[in-house]
C-alpha cells in the first residue's frame, strides 16, 4: 500500500482476510502490521472438526480457513502483533 509506515491510529479488518488466498492473505497482515499504529482483525476460524465443518456449510466466500492455533501461527510469521478475535460458527 502506498502509505508510510505506522499512518493509521487504527486498522480494521472484520471478517475479510479470510477471503484471500494464502499468499494475498499472509501479505496483506504484514501490510496491516506495517501501516497501522493499533491492529484488530477478526476471522472465521475453527476450533473442532464440527467448527470447521460448520464455516464449510456456512461461508460460501472464504478461501483460507483455519484454526484458532494455525491463524496464531500465521500472524507469528507474517509479524502480526495486534489484537484479534475470532468468529467461531457453532
Amino acid at each position: 500500500m502506498p502509505f508510510a509506515d505506522k499512518t493509521f491510529d487504527l486498522v480494521l479488518a472484520l471478517n475479510t482476510i479470510h477471503n484471500l488466498p494464502l499468499e494475498d492473505c499472509f501479505l496483506a497482515l504484514k501490510e496491516i502490521e506495517r501501516v497501522g499504529k493499533n491492529k484488530f482483525i477478526v476471522n472465521d476460524a475453527f476450533e473442532t472438526e464440527e467448527d470447521k465443518q460448520n464455516i464449510l456449510k456456512w461461508n460460501l466466500a472464504a478461501i483460507t480457513y483455519f484454526s484458532t492455533k494455525d491463524w496464531k501461527e500465521l500472524f507469528k510469521l507474517a509479524g502480526y502483533t495486534g489484537d484479534f478475535y475470532w468468529f467461531i460458527p457453532r
